[in-house]
């Protein structure tokens, strides 16, 4: 993953590592100390996942703008990443960065049954099933408003209700985060603050603290 932000022109990774913190569990830690307003990382911003992109895919777009009503920023950018990783050319940096994702992970959404019942009782069984549910119930709206609607681009056996929740997981349940950076830039943005969606390959949350500046967590 660290070679494919290099070359795709994201630069600061060298002052930055992973580092798995007592109180707040995994994260990036500063090799240095930065000062409030200076630049931490830079991420060129064709290589964001974004629900602009999305809609400006000559293929995809049409069809999630023809939804009603429209989806989601959630279910929009699942759909266009299960989109690339199923098309048949082409998007050749995005699916290098698809590729470079887990096949699976452990999250509790996708114990077995057993697996899960053995949990019976506690917070984690009782968030896990309405997590499982809120899947579903995503899953089947998302083939009444546009898979089932335009089943050339979608084909069911690349988009199954497993495929949709393995990209929810990697976009918000373990490895994803919204925030706002103060001192982050991407380059062709502007303003440099907003809001800006992460789609990482390891379960982790970041936080720019510059009170603090030696610690990312």
């Amino acid at each position: 993953m660290e070679s494919w932000l290099k070359h795709s022109g994201v630069s600061g990774l060298d002052d930055l590592e992973l580092a798995d913190f007592s109180d707040t569990g995994r994260g990036v830690r500063t090799l240095g100390r930065f000062e409030e307003g200076e630049k931490i990382l830079t991420i060129p911003h064709g290589v964001l996942w974004t629900v602009e992109h999305a809609y400006a895919d000559p293929f995809l777009g049409p069809a999630l703008l023809s939804a009603r009503p429209p989806l989601s920023v959630d279910d929009t950018l699942a759909t266009y990443i299960l989109f690339v990783r199923s098309y048949g050319s082409g998007y050749d940096g995005l699916r290098s960065h698809v590729e470079a994702l887990p096949a699976s992970y452990t999250s509790s959404v996708f114990f077995t049954e057993a697996e899960l019942e053995v949990c019976a009782g506690t917070n984690l069984y009782t968030t896990t099933k309405q997590l499982s549910r809120q899947f579903e119930d995503d899953y089947r709206e998302l083939v009444v408003r546009l898979f089932g609607q335009h089943q050339e681009l979608f084909p069911r056996d690349k988009f199954t209700i497993e495929d949709v929740g393995i990209t929810n997981s990697e976009r918000c349940c373990e490895s994803a985060t919204d925030t706002c950076f103060p001192s982050f830039s991407t380059s062709g943005l502007s303003p440099p603050c907003g809001v800006v969606r992460w789609i990482l390959s390891f379960p982790m949350e970041i936080r720019f603290d510059f009170w603090r500046p030696s610690r990312i967590w």
